[in-house]
């Protein structure tokens, strides 16, 4: 999406970039003006924003605004304004991050050797694994109206012109098989597909109120035609169970805020509700444990983008999220991952205090191509995974370059590369076009 986000800029011209915030539906009740703000932090990771290298906080020069276009071509006319800035300096925040563990660090060569027999399973020696990401399957709903089931593959959780568009739905199902078949066929027998389950929890656990009272009967059912599916068009599962939209800061998305999404931070924050979820996750994990068509369990998709919790009041509570879920899908036979944004946060905040099996980061390039590049494709990610497999979850395709980039990630000693996104091409997706650079990626795989 199109975004804004507010930036500071020390006297040497270096860089930090508060939250972002969508500007695609301007809301008529404010007249089209959106609240920007954000806090300077050198202590924690800022959700969609980012501090470059040699930022100095104490001597501020410039404070601005700005715009990062999305991934489609388009035109924007009219006015751009910063009204009513406000800096007020407060006292000094010191937030609470978890001490590493060196039990969880001496532990990482047996869990990475474990981890790189199940990677390497039905794919030979090939390195790095070539992959993709459906994150979602998308299906037409009505005739020319395509829409993609965000957090709704298991359970729609309402239905839509008289129907629920989940994998019940013979039209999804149908979709979603073509989808494997053809990932299949670009790249063989084996190959690895992540998938979001439960996103932003708007469908697939019933709630009372805050408190997760149980995965839906839908999703405990579609789950396992979901593998069912996998395993006839041999190929492996690698299951998202959350989204940093969980805990976004946003209830309402669409024109006047007409579309309600899910938010719901109080299951990272609240110490009672985020045991009881993770004892509901413990479960419908274990049912899968022995499906050989899943690979790994990814608890998060990047976390630390997460704005409503990526702060110094409850950072510490979204490390202890990630741990206990990833604690209930170990005691439940599996393996688990965990889509970083990027691995340098992984370095710093999260090495040491979440045991994950399978050490995976995403690399997107740098929006700006006038500031220095702080994280390369290249990068061995050792500092930030150890002895652990490690490579990229998510990175663009782009048309000539995935064999470069495969190039890359083998010389970089990755054991896995998963571009995104396999419908990424379409109306409704995100602007990169995998689906339709299966030549290029047939001649890697």
């Amino acid at each position: 999406p199109n975004t804004a986000k507010l930036f500071i800029e020390d006297e040497a011209g270096h860089r930090q970039f508060m939250p972002a915030v969508q500007i695609v539906d301007q809301p008529s009740a404010s007249g089209g003006w959106i609240r920007l703000e954000g806090r300077p932090t050198n202590s924690l990771p800022i959700p969609l924003g980012g501090t470059e290298t040699g930022f100095d906080p104490a001597v501020i020069r410039r404070i601005g605004v700005e715009f990062i276009a999305g991934t489609r071509p388009v035109e924007y006319k009219g006015q751009v304004q910063l009204r009513a800035l406000t800096v007020t300096i407060g006292k000094r925040l010191s937030p609470v991050v978890k001490p590493v563990s060196m039990a969880i660090l001496t532990e990482e060569a047996a869990r990475g050797q474990k981890a790189l027999a199940r990677l390497h399973g039905g794919r030979g020696s090939l390195d790095p694994f070539v992959g993709v990401n459906l994150a979602w399957p998308s299906v037409e709903v009505r005739p020319n109206t395509l829409a993609q089931l965000y957090g709704r593959m298991l359970d729609a959780g309402e239905q839509w012109y008289g129907e629920y568009w989940d994998l019940g739905h013979d039209r999804v199902a149908d979709r979603l098989r073509e989808d494997f078949r053809e990932i299949r066929e670009t790249l063989g027998d084996g190959v690895i597909v992540r998938v979001f389950l439960f996103a932003d929890l708007r469908a697939g656990v019933l709630f009372n109120g805050s408190w997760p009272v149980r995965i839906t009967e839908r999703a405990w059912r579609h789950m396992s035609q979901l593998t069912e599916i996998a395993k006839a068009e041999r190929i492996r599962l690698l299951p998202v169970l959350f989204d940093f939209t969980v805990a976004d800061g946003l209830t309402n998305q669409g024109p006047d805020g007409a579309w309600v999404v899910g938010e719901r931070p109080e299951v990272v924050t609240n110490p009672e509700i985020r045991k009881q979820l993770a004892r509901l996750i413990k479960g419908f994990v274990r049912e899968h444990t022995n499906t050989p068509t899943i690979v790994a369990w990814d608890i998060m998709n990047e976390p630390c983008n997460a704005v409503a919790i990526v702060n110094a009041w409850h950072f510490s509570a979204l490390q202890d999220f990630l741990a206990a879920m990833t604690e209930a899908v170990r005691d439940a036979g599996a393996l688990v991952t965990i889509g970083y944004r990027d691995p340098t946060v992984v370095e710093k905040y999260m090495r040491g205090r979440v045991a994950v099996d399978i050490g995976q980061a995403h690399f997107w390039p740098p929006v700006r191509t006038d500031r220095p590049v702080q994280v390369t494709r290249s990068d061995p990610l050792d500092d930030a995974f150890g002895t652990l497999p490690r490579g990229w979850g998510e990175t663009p395709a782009a048309r000539d370059s995935i064999g470069p980039w495969v190039d890359l990630s083998r010389k970089a000693e990755h054991s896995f590369l998963w571009f995104w996104s396999w419908r990424g091409d379409e109306q409704t997706g995100d602007g990169f076009p995998l689906r339709s650079l299966r030549g290029e990626l047939r001649e890697v795989g």
